[in-house]
């Protein structure tokens, strides 16, 4: 009986703390005010007209001949690779601010391993972020963690 009240009370506090995390979420939207989904087809690049740079895209970086770094293209026209932003460890088909997120570019070079992102620290001067998995960044640190976005000041 202890041991059912006890399984009972666990699964109340996680189903009562997953819901109020999430009623202070806020849904992310793109430049045009709709809703991103999981299943939305994405390209990031800057939202203010006139910015510098263009989409976010691989390229080859370094010694590397597989383009693995995730790079700002410096052309505005460009539009960048399209990603899907999943979301960890829950099952909804939205995606919301502060929650832990898998973002993926829809399409990978046969080169890499994965097409996920991670961040990846060596002796650069900062960690920055790549795709692939552990058989393509060997040489590197990956830093364990999950991608939260953010509202910031627009």
């Amino acid at each position: 009986m202890e041991r059912t009240m006890l399984t009972t009370l666990s699964l109340l506090l996680f189903a009562l703390t997953t819901y109020f995390s999430l009623a202070s979420t806020e849904l992310v939207r793109d430049t045009k005010g709709n809703v991103i989904l999981v299943s939305t087809k994405v390209t990031i690049q800057p939202s203010i007209i006139g910015a510098r740079g263009g989409g976010v895209r691989l390229g080859e970086t370094g010694n590397s001949t597989c383009p693995l770094t995730v790079i700002q293209d410096y052309a505005e026209i460009v539009n960048g690779l399209q990603v899907r932003f999943t979301p960890n460890y829950l099952l909804i088909d939205w995606i919301g601010t502060d929650i832990p997120l898998t973002i993926e570019f829809r399409e990978k070079p046969e080169c890499a391993e994965s097409s996920k992102w991670v961040v990846v620290e060596d002796d650069f001067p900062k960690p920055w972020v790549s795709i692939g998995g552990s058989e393509d960044l060997k040489v590197f640190v990956m830093i364990l963690g999950s991608i939260m976005m953010r509202v910031e000041g627009v």
